[in-house]
């Protein structure tokens, strides 16, 4: 096996496996997500996915109420894309797909990421539902670590932010599932009393 072909290996198991594109460049020694990009074979995944979410076919969650209205509204722009619609969007916007969930903060801004990678306090940052199961076990191991520890340390600080962040989300999402629930049931109900 040559270093390129376990470097196209590594990339492709790290990325799938939940670590972050920014992570693997780092441990890639590359200078840009774009030269990494060029190792992953996700194939159509992050496409797909990117089209589920902006034309609002999956739930999401935000700190940013504009972007979630923008998405959950009947006018959002990018319902009934395709695919390759939602991967020219994604290229050209520089949405990041992120193991835990998508970063909307564009480099082009001129701004520093001002959360350092710190994804759960800031504004860009996006949840689908998908994700979900991920964010609710590591609600319980943060519940768990901090029965453990009682101290009013940095670390007990910082879990007691993700607690709190990701209490959010996980709130809203499930909130946001269950009205779909819901919604989908009392839809049927009427259909089914439409039909007699």
């Amino acid at each position: 096996m040559t270093m390129h072909h376990f470097r196209h290996i590594f990339t492709t198991f790290a990325i799938k496996n939940g670590m972050a594109i920014h992570e693997v460049m780092e441990a890639l020694n590359h200078k840009s997500a774009s030269m990494t990009e060029v190792y992953i074979d996700a194939g159509d995944y992050p496409k797909e996915m990117m089209r589920i979410v902006l034309s609002g076919e999956m739930v999401v969650s935000s700190t940013n109420r504009n972007v979630v209205e923008c998405i959950e509204s009947n006018d959002n722009p990018f319902k009934g894309t395709t695919t390759d619609q939602a991967e020219k969007l994604w290229r050209a916007t520089k949405i990041e797909i992120l193991p835990h969930g998508f970063c909307l903060h564009h480099p082009l801004r001129g701004d520093p990421c001002a959360q350092d990678g710190v994804c759960l306090g800031c504004q860009y940052f996006l949840v689908p539902t998908d994700r979900l199961p991920v964010f609710e076990a590591r609600l319980q191991r943060i519940n768990e670590e901090l029965t453990k520890n009682s101290d009013t340390s940095i670390y007990t600080s910082k879990l007691n932010f993700q607690k709190h962040r990701l209490g959010f989300y996980v709130n809203d999402l499930q909130t946001k599932i269950a009205a779909n629930e819901i919604l989908q049931e009392n839809q049927e109900v009427a259909a089914d009393a439409e039909r007699r």
